[in-house]
């Protein structure tokens, strides 16, 4: 399966676009960005979500590149999320989207604060820009601050 990539159709989004890694390089990409943490990257983003989100209980997980160079992995689920915060008292609904965005940012910062490799900061701030112009942009603001 070749990648697909998606022009997203909201406002302030005329240059970042996204594409949909396929099923079959999933673990080649991460792999890549990662190394040998690959695993503890993955790892991160379930188990933020399963802290602030008590309905998750594992899923389907694609992963999206995006134009900048940044990358996340996006729970593939239907419904809104009930998701909760409790260090910023941060409680709100946000797609499973918006909700991947804010975890996979925390577990960017986690690994480039633990690894201190600039590759794993720029992809926290490339996926931080197109969190900016994400349509739940104030939500997943308001869940990492």
């Amino acid at each position: 399966m070749a990648a697909a990539e998606i022009i997203e159709k909201f406002e302030g989004n005329d240059h970042l676009k996204r594409t949909l890694c396929p099923d079959n390089e999933e673990m080649e990409f991460l792999y890549q960005r990662f190394g040998k943490h690959s695993m503890y990257f993955e790892g991160r983003v379930y188990r933020y979500l399963r802290a602030y989100c008590s309905s998750y209980n594992g899923g389907h997980w694609l992963v999206y590149t995006l134009s900048n160079g940044g990358f996340y992995m996006s729970l593939r689920h239907d419904k809104m999320l009930d998701i909760e915060q409790p260090s910023n008292f941060y409680q709100g609904k946000m797609s499973p989207d918006a909700a991947s965005i804010g975890v996979n940012l925390y577990a960017l910062g986690d690994i480039a604060n633990k690894l201190e490799i600039e590759a794993h900061i720029d992809a926290y701030h490339h996926l931080r820009d197109y969190a900016k112009i994400h349509p739940e942009s104030a939500e997943i603001f308001r869940f990492i601050d």
